[in-house]
């Protein structure tokens, strides 16, 4: 029986010289140097989980690949493993090297062959791509950003700096292999600073096959949905928000005016502990101490699901 399994398992990954065919699409492309490339899982798992250690024209250069002069079909000729996972990588070369922004794109799904063939893969290019996902952060989210980095180089490059304003995002970026930062930029110089007590939150894929912390934009819509980040919350920011978002002010006459982003309970209390108003309030607006209350000192009491605000009401008449 073990002898029949592991002749089973020899066959399932076998290797075979063979080709890998389909089409390049690229509408508005027109005459150029267009690369297709295939790589393995084990490859590709190395590089996305590696790509600063990699040079990437040399990886890119190492593969099996077509050369066209216009959309179309292609044919890869090379040696292929079956039972192994092939990813399609297109190009349209602007420059000396695949470079960020070039036309780009992955095969939607995974290519496997048989006796080393396949047939009718689809490889579409595009300049650009979307790149989202959702934002974990404990607490009111501040909003954040996010730091692009290109790949395409071999080194981390900044590219370009977003803004976040919901927990669910996505930005367009061009294409290209990707790095990402998100971070509350506290002092606003649009990087992440040790002084601003955040500890930095870089894409991290949790799941099972997760494949490292590269995505990619541009054509197929691959590596690039579900990039899901979670952002630590500083102490910092989380006085920010207390005093940006839990804001209530007395005056002497004995209004208290207020603004806060949800249900909150308020409290007036003399010194001796004695409460004089209770309510329940939210959004903006303001109150009135009760005219028959002498002048005095009194404690105003912001009761939240983040904890507890005070502030002085001096009640002059």
């Amino acid at each position: 029986m073990r002898r029949i399994i592991f002749i089973v398992l020899i066959l399932s990954f076998s290797l075979f010289a063979g080709t890998i065919s389909g089409e390049l699409i690229y509408p508005d492309g027109g005459f150029g140097l267009y690369i297709v490339m295939a790589v393995g899982s084990d490859e590709l798992a190395e590089f996305m989980g590696g790509a600063d250690t990699l040079d990437p024209a040399e990886f890119f250069m190492s593969l099996p690949r077509a050369e066209l002069f216009s959309p179309g079909e292609f044919e890869i000729t090379g040696e292929f493993t079956d039972g192994v996972a092939y990813t399609l990588f297109g190009v349209k070369i602007e420059g000396t090297q695949p470079a960020s922004g070039d036309p780009m794109g992955l095969c939607p799904e995974d290519i496997f062959t048989t006796g080393g063939d396949a047939r009718g893969a689809i490889v579409e290019l595009q300049p650009e791509g979307v790149i989202g996902g959702e934002i974990t952060y404990m607490g009111i989210f501040p909003g954040c950003k996010v730091n692009v980095y290109d790949m395409m180089s071999g080194e981390a490059d900044l590219e370009s700096t977003y803004i976040i304003d919901e927990l669910e995002y996505s930005i367009t970026v061009p294409a290209g292999f990707k790095t990402l930062e998100f971070y509350i930029d506290d002092n606003g110089n649009n990087q992440w600073d040790p002084e601003e007590l955040e500890a930095g939150a870089y894409y991290m894929d949790t799941s099972p096959d997760g494949w490292g912390p590269v995505v990619f934009a541009g054509g197929g819509d691959r590596f690039s949905d579900g990039v899901n980040v979670i952002i630590p919350p500083s102490d910092i920011t989380s006085q920010k928000q207390q005093e940006k978002t839990y804001n209530v002010s007395c005056l002497p006459s004995g209004v208290i005016r207020f603004d806060v982003p949800e249900k909150t309970n308020i409290k007036v209390v003399d010194l001796s502990g004695r409460i004089i108003l209770d309510y329940e309030i939210s959004g903006k607006g303001e109150i009135s101490q009760p005219e028959n209350y002498p002048a005095g000192i009194y404690l105003v009491i912001l009761d939240y699901s983040g904890g507890k605000a005070v502030d002085k009401l001096i009640l002059v008449k």
